[in-house]
């Protein structure tokens, strides 16, 4: 088990439960929906033997009353787990102190009479009314400036941003592009890193090689070798090509079946972490706080290298 304490956010489950929630509830969903997807991120919520089981729960309540949402199963569920003394029982079991399960029955007791009743000012679900606009089309070749091979990372708090001294350029392709739960923009992108000092023209990127990633995870024995291809977001459309001095150098007929099957299937979910739906971010993909160098150690137990793919061109996604 992760940190924890007495309170009902005082643990690393639930800080997760209500980062999923919040995105979530920022979607066009009805509440069954909602419930559901905050659940099948957490399997521990099918689990009454799972240490989270009750955290699950008891936080999804709680975020249920704060925004005024009807879910009578969820609530339920919740105040048995209260008074069957189900979540005392895991607590005590994981080696919470005496003292800390008598302030977790008093944080209990709190909520059971919070929940009794309305919430008197609550939160406003933030859900658009409309899926977010595409800012990208498929077949869109855009190329940027470069140094060591990573876009300028003005996205990484505390960098010191004078030193990004462009030394090339790279490119990334738009395969293919989609609404994540009829709201999220989604794409499929391509990655070139490597297309020259000067800005390059289409053809050039076009016959340059994608870039292969060589991905290890020394903790678990696990290695996996692929191109990068991958399925991202970006966090301001806008905003990030415009920092990025990104440019559009044309479109190319790519081949969005040939380029999905492509992907690193087996590392998704571990590769693509950095969102509650497993969908990476673009600004992430193109940049680290180290520029991207060929070598990188992010923390401890994993590893990659980047090196351009000794066969794999971005002409051979495309169609023909």
């Amino acid at each position: 088990m992760g940190s924890w304490g007495v309170g009902l956010y005082q643990n690393d489950t639930s800080a997760d439960v209500k980062m999923v929630f919040a995105d979530q509830s920022r979607r066009p969903i009805d509440v069954d929906t909602l419930v559901h997807r905050v659940l099948e991120k957490f399997d521990g919520g099918n689990d009454p033997a799972d240490e989270n089981h009750a955290d699950i729960w008891l936080v999804l309540a709680d975020l249920l009353h704060q925004y005024a949402l009807d879910h009578p199963a969820t609530m339920e569920r919740a105040r048995r787990l209260i008074r069957d003394g189900g979540d005392l029982a895991m607590k005590r079991e994981l080696g919470m102190a005496q003292r800390d399960l008598e302030k977790r029955e008093t944080v209990l007791a709190e909520a059971l009479d919070r929940w009794a009743a309305p919430h008197p000012k609550p939160k406003k679900r933030k859900a658009p009314s409309a899926p977010e606009p595409f800012i990208l089309e498929v077949g869109d070749v855009w190329a940027f400036p470069s140094m060591s091979h990573s876009a300028r990372p003005f996205h990484v708090k505390g960098l010191d941003l004078s030193q990004f001294s462009p030394d090339g350029w790279g490119a990334f392709a738009v395969a293919d592009r989609w609404h994540l739960n009829e709201h999220r923009a989604c794409y499929l992108f391509a990655l070139a890193l490597q297309v020259g000092r000067e800005r390059p023209a289409l053809d050039v990127v076009r016959a340059a090689a994608l870039q292969e990633c060589t991905f290890t995870l020394k903790n678990y024995g696990e290695e996996w070798v692929y191109p990068m291809i991958f399925e991202a977001r970006l966090s301001k459309p806008k905003q990030s090509l415009k920092n990025w001095g990104a440019e559009r150098l044309g479109s190319l007929p790519l081949d969005a079946g040939r380029t999905r099957g492509l992907l690193p299937a087996k590392l998704k979910n571990r590769y693509n972490a950095l969102d509650p739906d497993g969908i990476a971010w673009l600004e992430d993909e193109l940049t680290t706080s180290s520029f991207h160098r060929a070598e990188s150690s992010v923390r401890s137990g994993i590893h990659w290298r980047i090196v351009p793919h000794a066969s794999l061109r971005l002409a051979d996604l495309c169609v023909g």
